[in-house]
C-alpha cells in the first residue's frame, strides 16, 4: 500500500486508461508532425519553408565568430517586432528601421558605447550583409554616429549619466 493507506489504481480500476493512452499518443504525434510543418495550414502549424524564410531575415556572424552580444539579440528582437508591426518596410527601407532601433538603443542603454551599437547593427539588423555586401562596418558606423548626434539621443544618454553620477555620489 502506498503512504497514507492508499492504494495506486490499477487497469481494473480505470477502464478508459487504454482510450486515454491513445487519444494521448494520437495528440502526441500530430504535435511532432506539426512542429516539422507536416501539417497543412488549415492545421495551424506554419509550413516548414516558411519558417526558414522567416529565420534567414536576420543574417548571422559567422560561424566561429563568438557569440551574438546582448545587444544584438536585443537589437534583431526590436527589428523583428517593428517588422511585424509594419510588413511593407522590408520592402522599402530598411536603413530607416535601422536608424530607428539603433535610435531607441542609444536611448535604452545609456552606457552602451558606439562601438557596442555598431557591432548590435552588424549582428542584428535584418539582411545586412545582403543589403550593404561590402560595406557593412561603414554602414554601421555611419547609422550609429548620425544616431548618436541626434539631439533627443543626446539628452536621453546626458541625463542618464547625471544620473548615474547622482546616484555614485550619493554613496560615496
Amino acid at each position: 500500500m502506498a503512504a497514507g493507506g492508499l492504494r495506486p489504481p490499477t487497469a481494473i480500476d480505470t477502464p478508459e486508461a487504454p482510450a486515454i493512452l491513445a487519444r494521448a499518443q494520437v495528440r502526441a504525434t500530430q504535435n511532432r508532425r506539426g512542429a516539422a510543418g507536416e501539417r497543412d495550414d488549415a492545421g495551424g502549424a506554419e509550413p516548414a519553408r516558411d519558417q526558414a524564410t522567416r529565420r534567414a531575415a536576420f543574417s548571422r556572424p559567422p560561424a566561429g565568430a563568438g557569440p551574438v552580444s546582448p545587444l544584438g539579440r536585443e537589437y534583431a528582437h526590436r527589428a523583428q517586432r517593428l517588422l511585424e508591426r509594419y510588413p511593407n518596410a522590408a520592402l522599402t527601407d530598411l536603413h530607416r528601421l535601422d536608424w530607428m532601433v539603433t535610435r531607441d538603443m542609444a536611448r535604452a542603454h545609456p552606457e552602451a558605447s558606439k562601438e557596442d551599437l555598431m557591432r548590435a547593427i552588424q549582428e542584428g539588423s535584418p539582411r545586412i550583409e545582403e543589403r550593404k555586401r561590402g560595406h557593412v562596418y561603414d554602414y554601421a558606423e555611419r547609422t550609429t554616429r548620425y544616431v548618436l548626434l541626434d539631439p533627443n539621443v543626446g539628452r536621453a544618454r546626458g541625463e542618464a549619466a547625471r544620473m548615474a553620477n547622482r546616484e555614485r555620489d550619493r554613496w560615496f
